[in-house]
């Protein structure tokens, strides 16, 4: 059984530790947005809910993967569209195969361009990683 606070440092580790990614925070949408010192390309991760369904928690997280965009260059937002998905692509064929968790091979990815600050472009979607839940009642910390 995984916690919550095992995945934050799973997921984090494993995006500080991809080649192509500068920069990774675990933060909401809020806190990132008002980040300043940025080093491109980014991961964010945020935890978004977790549902419990019988013997399973499954936790959804929100990633976001953006580069900065030079609207001088042309086709230059597809092309960190394309890196992007690689990197996502990346995350997908790792959780897939990871041990100590399931991940849900069913993704919807959206294209974004931002210019909150930098001026960025990317992707964004949600990933569902689920984990056996502890179901012994012994195990809880009771007063007596």
């Amino acid at each position: 059984m995984k916690k919550l606070n095992q995945l934050k440092n799973i997921l984090t580790t494993w995006f500080e530790n991809h080649r192509q990614i500068s920069s990774v925070y675990y933060s909401d949408d809020f806190d990132f947005n008002a980040e300043r010192n940025i080093n491109y390309p980014v991961s964010n991760i945020e935890w978004m809910e977790s549902n419990v369904n019988g013997k399973k928690t499954t936790h959804t997280y929100k990633i976001i993967l953006a580069d900065l965009l030079d609207d001088n260059i042309k086709g230059h937002e597809d092309e960190i569209f394309s890196d992007m998905m690689l990197i996502a692509e990346d995350l997908f064929a790792w959780a897939q195969d990871e041990e100590g968790f399931e991940f849900s091979k069913s993704i919807n990815i959206q294209k974004f361009v931002d210019d909150a600050g930098d001026r960025t472009a990317g992707i964004t979607f949600r990933i569902q990683i689920s984990t056996v839940r502890s179901q012994n009642v012994c195990a809880s910390p009771m007063k007596l």
